[in-house]
Order: structure tokens, then sequence, then C-alpha cells
């Protein structure tokens, strides 16, 4: 017992000695979470990409769907997404062949045609919204649907969605950005986000307008914390409540209305002056600081005894509105159309090569807005 160790044991070993001590445990390792691309051949993920690049239409947003639920999957299977669908590979010189494709040469000297991702192919990312040129398309067909406040609600605002696809009445289609009309004291401000709730979508940028509504001026919003390159930290070593970063506007161009009091001058005559919008990698660098547009003059009809232009089939109601925006170089190509084909419903066409989607949905807001002194 304790009192026969205790006469048995050295002068002082009994008060010196310390008590048993248990061999430390080593801290198991924590395990890797099972990936889906373990196991499954290298070469698999990366055809499995490519066939669900070939298969997007771009009429049909599910086939582009079923590239983000791919990528959704595991780290393996997102990174096999990004590379095969929307990297974007470096621009080629300027070499072309005699077909008139451009082409680079490789290390052989064989010529090497440059990859195309489904980025080139059709407008399918977020990041696409702001580029100019983000597409390989000749024209992007959209439409505008605005969902006015309830007579009931006077501080409500004004809601309309720019979704992509040429058939407005299928109701099919994928919705890109979605803008507030607000009503202030002295002027209009029409704030374009990325999504329908604006606590979880990122605001893209502002319309405001003067007080005859004959002015606008457009904004682009952009936290400073990315502008500045920061990194966020990892997951585990963010504290829980982080300040939102700050949002930093910058003047992106302006839009102005000709002052025309009753419409004794006509129709009415627009002109658009853009800030160079951010160009996509392929895009070649812009020698012009910007882009200028005009409305094209409509021709009078006399036998509707009305100003007519030619909208190719895509408007279907006549409307102060309805306007084609061409280049002061180019009056022939149209650049921007814009028309009413039902009550709340409007058809956007634009062609890519010069503006990007929020700069022309931003035009066609401006067309929504009351103006005073412009009919």
């Amino acid at each position: 017992d304790a009192e026969d160790l205790r006469r048995l044991a050295p002068s002082g070993a009994w008060q010196n000695s310390e008590p048993h001590q248990q061999p430390q445990q080593q801290q198991p390792q924590p395990r890797r979470r099972s990936d889906w691309g373990d196991g499954l051949p290298p070469d698999f993920v990366e055809r499995l990409a490519s066939h669900l690049k070939d298969s997007c239409v771009a009429e049909d947003w599910a086939s582009v769907q079923n590239v983000y639920n791919a990528a959704s999957v595991c780290r393996t299977w997102r990174d096999a997404i990004q590379r095969t669908c929307f990297q974007r590979s470096p621009p080629p010189k300027a070499d072309k062949s005699r077909s008139g494709v451009e082409a680079t040469p490789g290390p052989s000297g064989t010529r090497v045609r440059r990859k195309s991702t489904l980025v080139d192919r059709m407008l399918c990312h977020p990041g696409q919204l702001m580029e100019k040129a983000a597409t390989e398309e000749d024209l992007i067909q959209c439409y505008i649907v605005r969902e006015k406040k309830k007579p009931r609600a006077p501080l409500a605002q004004t809601k309309y969605k720019l979704i992509l696809g040429p058939d407005y009445s299928a109701k099919d289609g994928k919705t890109l950005l979605v803008a507030y009309h607000q009503l202030l004291a002295t002027r209009s401000v029409y704030s374009i986000y990325t999504g329908s709730e604006r606590k979880e979508a990122k605001r893209l940028g502002q319309l405001e307008s003067t007080p005859y509504g004959t002015s606008f001026e457009l904004y682009d919003s952009k936290d400073q914390q990315a502008a500045a390159g920061a990194t966020t930290a990892p997951l585990s070593q963010q504290q829980p409540q982080q300040p939102k970063p700050k949002v930093r506007r910058t003047r992106s161009g302006s839009i102005q209305y000709t002052f025309n009091m009753l419409g004794g001058r006509g129709p009415r005559s627009v002109e658009v002056k853009l800030a160079p919008a951010k160009a996509s990698e392929k895009a070649p660098p812009a020698e012009d600081d910007g882009i200028l547009l005009e409305n094209k003059l409509p021709r009078w009809h006399e036998l509707l005894q009305c100003w007519c232009l030619d909208f190719g089939g895509r408007v279907k109601q006549a409307s102060v509105k309805n306007m084609q925006l061409v280049g002061k170089d180019d009056p022939d190509e149209i650049i921007l159309q814009f028309g009413k084909v039902e009550q709340d419903v409007f058809t956007m066409d634009f062609k890519p090569k010069y503006l990007s989607p929020k700069q022309a949905f931003s035009v066609c807001l401006s067309s929504f807005d009351s103006k005073l002194s412009c009919f």
C-alpha cells in the first residue's frame, strides 16, 4: 500500500518524485477531403469538360448550366472546367494564313490555331458583363422586362431586367443584369446590379439624370479592395465580422438628348459618349480613347404618316423610345438597337465589338426616364 512504499523509498525520493505522466499522443492529422477526381484517368475530366463545352448552345441556357454544375463537383473538376471553358489563351501575333485565320507558329515551325473557349463563343460568364469584345459573336440579342411599381406603393422602385435570348415569348432566358429606378428630389437614379437580391448582388454602376431628363451621367462601381489587388485570407483565418469594402465610383460616359419641347423638332435625337470599357484579354489594344454614337435618323412614311426605321422584325409596336445608334464614322452599321414589342417588354440588340453589356443596358435605361423637355 501507500505506507509500505513510503518506508521502502529512499530519503527524499518520495517528495521529489513526480506523478506518472502518460506518453504524449500525436494529434491526428486532418484528413483530406475526398475528391471526385481521385482514381479517375487523368484525361477523363478534360474530355468531359471539352464535351460539355461543345454541347453548349447560345439559345439554350440549360446547356451552359451543365458546365457550372460540373464545376461545382470538386476542385479537380472546377480546375478542368476553368482551363477548358473560361481561360483564354494569350492572343497570337498578327500572322494570317492563306485562309485568313489568325495563327501563331509552333515550336517546330508549324502554325497552331488559337484555342477557342466557351467565353469566345457566347456570353456565359459574369466577368464578361463589363468587357468590350467579350465574345466573338457579331450580334447579341437580348430583351428588357419592366416591372412597374404597384399603385399603392409610392416608395416602391421600378425594376428592369436584362435577359439574354432572342425570343422574349419563351421566358427561359438567363437574367444578366437588374436595374432599380429611384426617383429623388431633383434627379433619377438607376442602380445596376448582377442579380435581383441587392443585399447579395454586386453593384456594377449607376445612371443619373438631370432634373429635365435630357442629360445622363454613367458611373462604374468598383471595390477599392479589388482595385488595389488585395487578396482575401482563407475562410479559417477571416474574422467573423468584417466591414464591407468601400465602393469607388468612376465616371464612364454621358448621354445627351437634344432639347425638343413638344416634339417641334421631329423625333428624338441622342448622342452617347462612352469611355473605353475594360477590354478582354483577346481584344487588341484600342487606339481610340472612347466611342461616340448618335441615333440613326428615321424616314417619314407618307402612307403611315409617321417616322419609321427598319428594325428587321425585332420591334412590334411604335414608341418614342425606339432607337438605333450608329457611329459617326459609319452611319450604316447599327451598333445598338432598342425597341418595344409589348407593354413592358423591349428588345435590345448590340454588337459586343463596340459595347459591353453593361454599357448597352445603361443607354437603353436612359430612354425609359421621363423627359420634361424632350418628347
